[in-house]
């Protein structure tokens, strides 16, 4: 799979359609039962995440957030709700694809806390280094959460990842059936 590092994480092709994965990684000054927390407590999650959040904490259970910084709601379903360890849920914002959210918590073993994974993935290829921006900015705001800071949404900060994380591949060239015809002799 064709692979963008970067250092906000890791950007990579779903197979060959236009499909995506985001993946971070990131470490917590928190156990993984506080982390937790954040990720399934609805009044928590809505502080980083920006959003009003519905959340039934089990497997098959709804969620749905209404983010506050804009006009976006997305609806899934939990598939894995396996506490302090796996939260996985599908996510789908209206009139697009279902794309999948994974998060990941162990035990830090180079220092005290939590190594956190994000995966996002089949996700719109077009959009990749936005969602992984976004998804950055969020992590940046439960960490303040995390260690009782305020939490504000930073619209420049979030642009400026947004433009270092700009499409990292080049879009697939036709194949040479398509444009063999139109070499000039």
């Amino acid at each position: 799979m064709p692979q963008f590092r970067h250092a906000l994480g890791t950007i990579g092709r779903d197979g060959a359609g236009n499909g995506a994965t985001v993946y971070l990684e990131r470490d917590f000054d928190a156990t993984p039962a506080e982390v937790w927390r954040f990720l399934t407590d609805p009044a928590a999650l809505a502080g980083w995440l920006h959003a009003a959040v519905e959340l039934e904490p089990r497997a098959g259970g709804t969620i749905i957030l209404r983010f506050t910084n804009t006009d976006t709601t997305v609806q899934g379903r939990i598939a894995r709700f396996d506490a302090p360890n796996v939260l996985e849920y599908t996510w789908r914002w209206a009139n697009e694809p279902e794309t999948l959210v994974r998060f990941e918590l162990r035990p830090n073993l180079a220092a005290p806390g939590t190594r956190l994974a994000l995966t996002h993935s089949r996700c719109d290829g077009a959009a990749v280094g936005e969602m992984a921006a976004g998804w950055h900015h969020h992590l940046e705001l439960l960490a303040a959460q995390l260690a009782g800071q305020s939490v504000a949404w930073d619209w420049p900060r979030f642009q400026n990842y947004t433009r270092s994380t700009t499409h990292p591949w080049p879009e697939p060239k036709p194949p040479i059936t398509e444009w063999a015809d139109k070499w000039e002799e």
